[in-house]
Order: structure tokens, then C-alpha cells, then sequence
């Protein structure tokens, strides 16, 4: 499946979902909740508008695990 949202980078997107997850106050502790979003999502595609008004894929990054607390990721 996809979906979208809105960040600046793939690691800024992850710390969006987290925060949005957090507000949702389901009482999971962050720990679980990046083990969760690492295990659900492999790869982030970065789409930006360019000063012509096109759009452009700028950013893949894949999902390679989890260390130290933050989602590790690795461009392809």
C-alpha cells in the first residue's frame, strides 16, 4: 500500500508519523511504536515540486532497521 505525508526528508517523515502516533494517545511506549513503524514500512519515495512546477522524484531511502531509538535508513 501507499500513502502520503507531508516532511521534509524520509528521517523527517518517520518523526512525523511518530509524533502523530503519539498524539494519538495510545499509551505505547516510543520504543514500540519505532519498532512498529520499522517493521511496516521498507522504503520512502521523497517527491518535490521544482521551481517549473513539476514533480520530481528527489529521494529514496530504504528502511534498514532500527538503532540507538531512531529508524536507520539508507538511500538506494
Amino acid at each position: 500500500s501507499m500513502t502520503t505525508i507531508h516532511a521534509n526528508s524520509p528521517r523527517d517523515a518517520f518523526s512525523r508519523l511518530e509524533a502523530m502516533m503519539l498524539m494519538a494517545d495510545l499509551e505505547i511506549p516510543s520504543k514500540v511504536l519505532i519498532q512498529q513503524l520499522a517493521s511496516a514500512i521498507k522504503m520512502v519515495v521523497q517527491v518535490a515540486r521544482l521551481q517549473d512546477g513539476s514533480r520530481k522524484i528527489i529521494s529514496i531511502a530504504e528502511v534498514i532497521g532500527v538503532s540507538d531509538g531512531r529508524i536507520e535508513t539508507q538511500d538506494v
